[in-house]
């Protein structure tokens, strides 16, 4: 049963790293609108605010999709101070419980405002303010609850193998380091 378990748990981890690599190539596609509207700008003296909010859309998906890219990979900040000097069991357990309880209820807030947030842009037709701004708003603030759910999801998968002992915390192999 509990191979079972870890086997689930380590197919969402996939999905999550799949994910996050596809949607790793906005960064890419963020660097080029970057450097066509610095060539629009400064060669051709033209600026597209299209483009311009452009960079700011392909910003948002990169940092709402990469959170919970960055906890699989378990890359995300950390704040050791006290947390190096704890065993691995008692590391697991911090780990546990701040996901549990404090990671999650937020990430479940944030999924349900951000639907909320979306519904009501998709609802309105909100668009970009500003003329030759972009349409359909609703599709970059979609990515708030895509980014927090992928995150419970994540965190559910890692709280599972926390649990079972088939997945470490931070680099449990010195703690005093």
């Amino acid at each position: 049963m509990l191979k079972l378990i870890d086997s689930f748990a380590e197919k969402v981890g996939n999905i999550v790293f799949w994910i996050g690599r596809t949607f790793s190539w906005a960064l890419v596609l963020l660097l080029l609108a970057i450097i066509v509207n610095v060539i629009l700008r400064y060669v051709f003296s033209r600026d597209m605010i299209a483009l311009a909010e452009l960079q700011w859309h392909f910003y948002a998906v990169v940092v709402m999709i990469s959170l919970a890219y960055a906890q699989k990979e378990d890359a995300h900040v950390r704040v050791d101070l006290i947390h190096r000097h704890f065993s691995p069991g008692i590391k697991r357990l911090v780990e546990i419980y701040s996901l549990l309880f404090l990671l999650i209820p937020l990430m479940v807030f944030v999924f349900l405002e951000g639907l909320e947030f979306t519904h009501e842009a998709f609802r309105l037709g909100e668009k970009s303010p500003a003329p030759g701004g972009l349409p359909s708003r609703w599709i970059i603030k979609a990515f708030i609850p895509i980014g927090a759910a992928l995150l419970i999801i994540n965190s559910v998968g890692r709280i599972i193998r926390l649990y079972i002992g088939s997945e470490s915390v931070g680099d449990e192999s010195n703690p005093a380091d």
